[in-house]
């Protein structure tokens, strides 16, 4: 079999990125008006979560619930659906379960293995830098924050330590951190 084929049957296999695809295709659709009924039920048989019938019902009612509470005329992405779902109220998405299980179907499906085999990877490359110096936890913390290195930078360090100074109930961490208020 040629790298060509393999790539192809790597990503047309079931519950690759065609069914990726899918799942964001019928929630955008939706979200435009547009319900996708034959991508639905291939979908509602694939995920036996999801109900074909309350989702043919709900799907409709999508764009009506987030257009009354956001200001975008237009969900053209799944970014921009869940971004306006956290804006709806709870009472609200109790009318559509169904999609909101969609929702979160789509969030957390993995197209592909890269991301777990990046974890593992810097996970290798931690535990041979630090040996055995640290426990298990502590190398779990360390482990997602090298992962997630974007968000990490993100992140002020004076407030996290302010954080740790103030949340203390000891006057010894008080004592030995000062107030870098």
């Amino acid at each position: 079999m040629t790298k060509y084929n393999n790539l192809l049957c790597r990503f047309d296999q079931d519950g690759g990125l065609k069914t990726a695809a899918k799942l964001e295709t019928v929630l955008v659709e939706a979200a435009q008006d547009n319900i996708l009924l034959e991508s639905l039920e291939e979908l509602t048989d694939k995920y036996p979560e999801l109900s074909y019938a309350e989702l043919k019902r709900e799907l409709p009612m999508l764009p009506s619930i987030l257009k009354q509470q956001t200001e975008v005329k237009e969900f053209i992405s799944f970014h921009l659906i869940l971004e306006g779902v956290k804006c709806v109220p709870a009472t609200s998405l109790n009318l559509i379960p169904n999609t909101v299980v969609l929702i979160k179907l789509v969030m957390v499906l993995p197209s592909t293995a890269a991301s777990s085999e990046r974890s593992f990877s810097a996970l290798r490359r931690l535990k041979t830098y630090l040996r055995s110096t640290m426990s298990q936890k502590r190398l779990s913390h360390v482990g997602v924050c090298h992962v997630q290195n974007e968000y990490c930078k993100a992140v002020c360090i004076k407030d996290v330590v302010n954080s740790f100074i103030l949340n203390s109930n000891s006057q010894e961490r008080k004592f030995v951190f000062g107030n870098l208020c």
